[in-house]
């Protein structure tokens, strides 16, 4: 994965370009080394990426809570319904 591409998903508060602005300064590593490239690839299961000495943990999925929604599907389950997903772990 493209580092640019991997912090801007981690960080919903950077963009892309912000991720390039930060690459320039110098703000980013990777695996303690510092990274001017933001197309550089790498790998976000094994190698460690810090923005500004904060470390950024990968996380696959983002859990996004809708209390409308899950009062609905709640119903539909005491019911003896089917729900329209799989259930999924509680996020870590």
């Amino acid at each position: 994965m493209r580092l640019d591409r991997f912090i801007s998903s981690q960080k919903g508060d950077l963009s892309r370009s912000g991720v390039k602005e930060l690459c320039r300064k110098g703000q980013v590593t990777v695996n303690g080394a510092v990274v001017k490239r933001p197309e550089l690839q790498i790998n976000e299961d094994s190698d460690s990426v810090c923005v500004c000495g904060e470390k950024i943990e990968y996380c696959r999925y983002i859990y996004i809570y809708n209390a409308q929604q899950a009062c609905r599907l709640r119903l539909l389950h005491q019911r003896g319904r089917q729900l329209p997903f799989r259930a999924v772990a509680a996020a870590p």
